[in-house]
């Protein structure tokens, strides 16, 4: 460590251990009440041992604490570790990504950040060499980030209000993204449908009644009060998801803001959380549209960022982080945002579609053929009889949403991008610059390459879970038009 130190050495804030002390006291207590009203002596023991169990997650924490130090200097990120066995970590300031800063209810009332330090090593090497996470108070945490970042766009003095730079969710868009996006009311409304009915299908069964008599034994089922429960049930549930969802998106993305200058890009959002995210734009790989059955129908679509070291698994939150760059926002107003990320978006573009004789390929998928499986299994398994019906419909959905996938596949290629789309019900479009392509390959059966046709794979210089890029069943031309613009 010849350079110049700038920060450090420091071990950052002691309010890294108690980070996680409610929901170990919450779990001792659990396990307390638990002894308590068991009041068995074996059940007593295991406590114990529970107890020690959780009571030793803070030590570790302390441990690591006091043996973990951070220094940074002209040139390098330093990271030294360990009691008996001790390693240092360098990454170089260059490889360095993004800086993001979460702040938790808990980290507010400390005024403290959780800093994550991502780089572009995270795509190949071991996880505690790419993604650094450290507990700073306020004022070293935006010093760290100076020191890390340049030009940062805290440092540009960029004005909150200053519409040219600068990107605001309203309220009304953060509500409608929570309720565009409710999972949770689809498994809800399954499960309220599903086990009533399938109540009854087994109380059919049991009683030995006749197929002919189905759908008068439905009906009855249905006027006898069951049916209204059901549908009271059903609403109660839909309001009760609509609340939840509205809440949580205001909590966790209001008030969203995205601050833009000619080198980087910072994203600021969060209530209860707060999170703080900066990309340079020279490591923006591409950007990812996205669009639920519903955002499509009212015009609307989300948009991603694509950055190199950035978006695998998080320390914190243990869940796949997303560079978000715009929750919601109408898709008429994606141009512009766009050609200010991007030189020379507005260029013309070729658009080309999967090949028409490739539509059948589409539908050699194992989902085709296990839904055609089941219908048949109804038409000639009298027990299955009842559930014609439903194999049919779902038959239809899956035929819909592979026609729907066919209809989706697009590919344009402009001179300094390639956009590749896909998807059924749920479709992205992927916007590469052709620099940051790394391979480009086509591959496809000996029937398929007869037909003229072939499905392209893209390796470009992006997260893990995003560098590999596919596109299915085009002609086969398509690749020598990509050829002929990659840059190697």
């Amino acid at each position: 460590m010849e350079q110049n130190r700038k920060f450090g050495p420091t071990r950052g804030s002691i309010i890294t251990i108690f980070n996680e002390l409610w929901k170990i006291a919450a779990s001792v207590l659990g396990v307390l009440f638990i002894n308590l009203v068991s009041q068995n002596g074996e059940v007593l023991q295991a406590t114990v041992v529970i107890i020690i169990g959780f009571v030793f997650k803070p030590i570790s924490k302390l441990i690591e604490y006091l043996s973990t130090i951070y220094t940074v200097t002209d040139k390098s990120f330093y990271v030294k570790k360990g009691i008996l066995v001790k390693r240092t970590i360098e990454i170089p300031l260059e490889v360095i990504t993004t800086v993001d800063f979460g702040q938790s209810l808990f980290y507010q009332i400390f005024k403290c950040y959780k800093v994550k330090i991502d780089n572009a090593s995270q795509a190949i090497t071991q996880k505690d060499k790419a993604e650094i996470v450290l507990s700073l108070s306020k004022k070293d945490a935006f010093y760290l980030k100076e020191l890390l970042m340049e030009d940062s766009v805290d440092k540009q003095n960029i004005k909150e209000k200053n519409e040219k730079d600068s990107l605001n969710s309203s309220v009304g868009e953060i509500i409608l993204l929570g309720l565009f996006s409710s999972n949770i009311l689809s498994i809800i409304q399954i499960l309220a449908v599903g086990v009533p009915v399938l109540s009854f299908f087994v109380n059919l069964f049991s009683s030995e009644r006749k197929i002919e008599d189905f759908f008068d034994s439905a009906f009855e089922w249905f006027v006898d009060g069951n049916g209204v429960r059901i549908i009271l049930l059903i609403v109660g549930i839909i309001v009760a998801n609509f609340v939840y969802v509205i809440v949580n998106s205001l909590l966790r993305y209001y008030p969203f803001q995205v601050q833009m200058n000619e080198k980087e890009i910072r994203v600021d959002y969060g209530t209860l959380s707060k999170k703080s995210y900066t990309f340079p734009r020279k490591k923006i790989s591409g950007i990812k549209r996205k669009q639920s059955i519903l955002m499509r129908i009212f015009g609307y679509e989300s948009l991603e960022l694509m950055v190199v070291g950035y978006g695998d698994t998080s320390e914190e939150d243990k869940v796949k982080e997303v560079p978000l760059l715009v929750p919601i926002i109408k898709v008429n107003k994606t141009e512009q945002i766009l050609s200010q990320l991007f030189k020379n978006y507005q260029e013309e573009k070729e658009e080309l579609h999967a090949d028409k004789k490739g539509l059948f390929y589409y539908f050699l998928t194992f989902r085709v053929f296990g839904v055609i499986i089941l219908i048949m299994a109804s038409l000639l398994i009298k027990q299955l009889a009842v559930c014609r019906v439903i194999f049919l419909l779902l038959g239809l959905v899956v035929m819909i949403s592979v026609f729907m996938e066919y209809k989706a596949a697009r590919i344009f290629i402009s001179n300094h991008y390639i956009t590749i789309a896909y998807g059924s019900f749920r479709t992205e479009k992927k916007m590469i610059p052709w620099n940051k392509v790394e391979a480009v390959s086509g591959y496809g059966s000996i029937w398929k390459q007869k037909a003229g046709l072939i499905s392209l794979r893209l390796s470009t210089n992006a997260p893990i879970y995003e560098s590999s890029i596919k596109a299915k069943n085009y002609n086969k031309k398509i690749l020598g038009k990509i050829l002929e613009k990659v840059p190697f």
